[in-house]
């Protein structure tokens, strides 16, 4: 029936969306971490010299 195949239209795309954000989210945190280490390798050579 139509609402079936509505509702299942529906879902997909809600899990493409989250899968989107999951995507984005992750890509997010790996550049947050690289951050984070480039600030201790800079921080560690501001202390050795």
């Amino acid at each position: 029936s139509n609402t079936t195949i509505t509702s299942t239209k529906i879902i997909q795309l809600a899990q493409e969306r989250q899968n989107e954000y999951a995507s984005r989210n992750k890509a997010r945190r790996d550049e947050y971490q690289r951050f984070l280490a480039k600030l201790a390798e800079e921080d560690l050579e501001m202390v050795i010299g």
